[in-house]
């Protein structure tokens, strides 16, 4: 490929330097290149003539200027429609707006930042492509070893007083300058707010409204936003240090007009080039940065900091936490938080061994990843997809196959797998209607499918489709017309599909991390890459197929409002939308990136979403932290899990997986429960409150049947009269056999596994609690008394409990937690936890003769046990013992004491942890 270069005379010498070592690497990696430098005016005039009698595939610049001192040459450049005008921002493209709306047939731009992309996808519609680039780094040839560096800490930038460019803004109309202080005030009190955003809420909160086009010229005007919220920033970063005792070297013009009572603080260096400010920060232990406003990228001093051998020192961005760790590559501070940036800097330069090691690892991954010859390896990437190629494929006809074609055909498969479900649900007027419409599409297609003989399979075969569909439809055979429907009809139309795209070759421009694909039926998938491995987001068959089977598992007919973490690119939320025209959906998603594919390539740009669907782009995690308090009973919240897995913040992703868990647990044996209940109702004699007056008071010791129980169960012989055994079904034989008569046992499962827990039973003086969901069989045998426990979450069980004026109880997923939550109620004095292990000791599941025992259990995940060592437990054995430490801090529970006697298993915050034999001598 046939790259120009150009370097106008106005640049400043750092942005040359970033370009020279992308061009020396592109040239060695046998690009054609060729450098034109307007700085160098001897020799210009003979470089200019031999640009123009040569060809180019692509011109190359830096922040949209093209030799404004040689507009001639830049016009006959970029008219041919044949050239790619690229140019790399250094700053947000509405900094270069006029530029940048130059109306040149092909403009690619590349920016820093991902959030000033998806600025540009939406808001300048002129750009042919846009892509993100962060800024790469360059090593100084000076690096001292760190242990001898004359700095402590540096800082390389310029100086402007924050109020002397505030005054900028009267230079605006009254009302632009409101909006322009509006919205530096919020992009200061949010400091990861974009300006975009900050702009869009002020004029919503001011009632203006205005189209794309305005919005984008309006904030265009916006450059001293930009120019003050730095300054701010700056201003703010370094009078922290030096008001606070700490002393930094800064290199730049402006600093004498920096105002401070300790000015003995503040070491002021005249400007250096941008090489002999390398050296300096290849002499400083710490390498301030205070980033231009970039939310979602990064600048070059970061990573030239890094290359040098310092400690870079930054406020973060979505893309830095991405690339780096906190205290092993790189140290972070917060714009809100700049009262703690004394003392992490003080860290810093105290901790001398462990600073060096963050600034030898941080050096290393930059120059593995970082440098500007990576950065060329990316641009070279993006032109390779951009610049179009010689093929066999003529694209304008391509494009053509596309529209007549491959979409309509998208749409049928949809169509055809609704018919097929309604068929198989017996539900065939709505099966009818749908033939009718896959019918009609056919019908439509026909013709188009002859202009396309070449990439269309034997037409007769489809002829032959259509005629054993009508036959079967005729005739009312609706298991054949679905059988014909998904082994017939729906392959030859996903051959197409697949040809397609095999080969149009066609790769989708991404960010890193990113990945879209077509799929066998022709829509998109979306693959995002976590934290170890690719996953995709939909499938790569038929994602609306699947979709359809989610939204169906998720939709009860109690709920029309629903909120959905993770978006994908939509299809789950469409197929929700699907079931009833009534619904409406608010998708939480935190990756910016994935909305974008969404509405470019997914279902969100469907124009029911303008009515029926909202999407919050919920970076800061705050809407879901309020969705607990705040979701109202018509609503249900529910987690895509794909999206799920790429969450990249581990306390959220644990927060949601533990509700996933929870939900899927429910949701799964939501008809059993419904059943169970259905039959137990009859038995519904005693409710559990009537044996408060004997668990009031009382010392109960709930017997749960871990591993551990083996180890001290027989001490339970030696247990007090009038305190109370509460047994759990699950070791209530092992307790009877080994001469151990429990108070009461307590059975809540619904699953017919727990039927053996008092099959054959025979003792009539053990009352059973029961929750109203239990296995019907255990209570139309069971031989003594029986006492209903009403749960909460479950809806004919809280029917059940208001119309007889009873509690419901909370049970946390398992038979002890529920137990728990009994004694609480009853107001007992103390709990007694005997076998509540909640982990795999000595790799055991439960105690032996209880249920299935497993000897070499596995966890999935490591807590600390009751003696503070590592062991391993289950996700469900977590949540529940998190429910516990929960329930037992509440305030109903404030005057009970709780015991471990456990001997071994996973540590309970909130427990004593006591030996049994102790506790029943007390």
């Amino acid at each position: 490929m046939r790259i120009l270069y150009v370097i106008g005379k106005s640049q400043y010498d750092s942005t040359a330097i970033f370009m020279e070592q992308m061009a020396e690497h592109m040239e060695a990696c046998g690009w054609k290149v060729t450098v034109l430098d307007g700085r160098k005016e001897d020799g210009y005039a003979e470089q200019r003539k031999k640009v123009l009698q040569d060809d180019y595939d692509v011109v190359l610049t830096i922040n949209g200027m093209l030799l404004e001192e040689d507009s001639d040459l830049g016009n006959r450049l970029l008219q041919n429609e044949n050239v790619l005008y690229c140019t790399y921002l250094m700053d947000h493209p509405v900094i270069h707006y006029e530029r940048l709306k130059n109306p040149y047939p092909k403009m690619f731009v590349l920016s820093p930042d991902r959030n000033h992309v998806a600025f540009m996808d939406q808001y300048m519609k002129n750009i042919y492509a846009e892509a993100f680039l962060p800024h790469g780094g360059c090593k100084s040839g000076k690096c001292i070893p760190y242990e001898q560096r004359k700095y402590d800490i540096t800082f390389m930038g310029s100086y402007s007083a924050p109020e002397e460019v505030l005054k900028h803004f009267h230079d605006f109309p009254l009302q632009m300058a409101d909006l322009m202080r509006d919205t530096a005030g919020r992009m200061i009190d949010d400091t990861m707010m974009t300006m975009d955003e900050a702009l869009g809420q002020c004029l919503n909160s001011c009632g203006i409204e205005v189209n794309e086009d305005e919005f984008a010229q309006i904030l265009s005007e916006f450059r001293e936003v930009d120019r003050y919220v730095r300054s701010y920033f700056r201003d703010r970063v370094i009078r922290t240090l030096v008001e606070n005792g700490i002393v930094v070297d800064v290199f730049g013009d402006g600093w004498d007009r920096f105002i401070t009572q300790r000015g003995e603080c503040l070491r002021v260096h005249p400007s250096v080039s941008y090489q002999e400010s390398l050296d300096f920060v290849g002499d400083s232990r710490i390498s301030l940065n205070v980033m231009p406003w970039f939310k979602d990228g990064a600048h070059d001093r970061i990573f030239s900091a890094m290359m040098c051998g310092a400690v870079c020192l930054t406020d973060s961005s979505r893309y830095l936490t991405e690339q780096f760790r906190e205290q092993e590559h790189i140290c972070f501070y917060s714009l809100k938080g700049l009262k703690y940036l004394p003392a992490k800097v003080r860290k810093i330069l105290q901790n001398t061994d462990q600073s060096a090691g963050i600034a030898k690892n941080g050096k290393r991954l930059a120059l593995q990843k970082h440098t500007w010859a990576a950065r060329a390896d990316e641009v070279m990437e993006y032109l390779q997809q951009v610049v179009p190629v010689e093929s066999g494929l003529d694209p304008d006809r391509d494009a053509d196959f596309k529209k007549e074609v491959i979409l309509p055909q998208s749409s049928l498969i949809k169509t055809i797998d609704k018919v097929i479900a309604y068929l198989h649900r017996q539900e065939y007027l709505y099966a009818m209607r749908g033939m009718n419409t896959v019918l009609d599409e056919i019908g439509r297609l026909i013709p188009v499918y002859e202009k396309w003989t070449e990439r269309i399979p034997d037409q007769n075969v489809l002829l032959e489709i259509l005629q054993n569909l009508v036959q079967a439809q005729e005739i009312k055979d609706y298991v054949l017309l679905a059988d014909i429907l998904q082994l017939r009809l729906l392959p030859f139309i996903t051959q197409i599909q697949e040809s397609y795209a095999l080969d149009s070759g066609m790769e989708i421009e991404t960010p890193d991390g990113y990945q879209v694909e077509l799929t066998s039926t022709g829509s998109y998938t979306l693959a995002v890459y976590g934290k170890e491995n690719q996953v995709y987001l939909h499938s790569n068959g038929d994602p609306f197929k699947e979709a359809a089977e989610i939204a169906a598992a998720w939709f009860d007919r109690e709920h029309y409002e629903y909120v959905v973490y993770g978006l994908g690119l939509g299809y789950h939320v469409q197929a929700l939308l699907d079931i009833d025209e009534t619904i409406t959906v608010t998708v939480l998603e935190p990756d910016e990136n994935v909305i974008r594919f969404a509405k470019k390539y997914g279902a969100a740009a469907q124009e029911c979403w303008k009515e029926r669907v909202r999407i919050v782009s919920d970076t800061d995690f705050q809407y879901l932290t309020n969705l607990s308090g705040s979701l109202r009973k018509e609503q249900q919240f529910v987690v895509y899990y794909p999206s799920l897995c790429v969450l990249k913040n581990e306390y959220y992703k644990q927060q949601l997986e533990e509700y996933f868990i929870s939900y899927s647990s429910a949701k799964t044996q939501e008809t059993r429960l419904l059943g169970n209940f259905v039959k137990n109702r009859s038995y519904f004699q005693h409710e559990v409150t009537e044996l408060s007056n004997g668990f009031l008071g009382k010392t109960v010791y709930i017997i749960a049947a871990g591993p551990s129980l083996d180890q001290n169960m027989m001490a339970l012989k030696n247990v007090k009269e009038g305190d109370i055994i509460f047994s759990t079904g699950t070791v209530l034989k092992k307790l009877l056999e080994a001469g151990i008569t429990p108070d009461y046992v307590i059975i809540t499962d619904g699953g017919s596994f727990t039927y053996s827990q008092t099959a054959g039973l025979t003792q009539k003086n053990i009352p059973l609690l029961y929750l109203s969901t239990v296995y019907y069989k255990i209570l139309q045998e069971y031989p003594g008394a029986t006492y209903l426990i009403c749960q909460e979450g479950f809806q004919k069980s809280e029917e059940y409990a208001a119309s007889r004026h009873c509690p419901v109880y909370g049970t946390g997923g398992s038979v002890t937690t529920t137990a728990l939550d009994v004694c609480i109620r009853m107001k007992c004095r103390r709990v007694v936890f005997v076998g509540l292990d909640l982990a795999y000791t000595n790799m055991q599941n439960h105690a032996s003769g209880t249920a299935d025992v497993r000897r070499k259990a596995e966890g999935n995940m490591v807590v600390k046990d009751i003696y503070g060592q590592d062991i391993t437990t289950a996700k469900n054995l977590n949540l529940y013992r998190k429910w516990i430490e929960q329930r037992i801090q509440k305030a109903d529970a404030a005057e009970m004491e709780f015991i471990d006697a456990t001997q071994g298993g996973a540590q309970i915050k909130g427990t004593t942890i006591r030996e049994l034999h102790e506790v029943i001598f007390d």
